[in-house]
């Protein structure tokens, strides 16, 4: 039961972070896109 609940945490934790990641890529990619159209 311990190991089952640890691991739920787990794959939340991660899901969180990939959703932080993915957000901080598209804004990245969003900044680079204004300045090339900047520029």
């Amino acid at each position: 039961m311990i190991a089952v609940t640890q691991q739920a945490e787990f794959i939340s934790v991660l899901r969180r972070w990939a959703i932080l990641i993915s957000i901080t890529l598209a804004t990245m990619q969003y900044a680079m896109a204004i300045l090339v159209v900047s520029v």
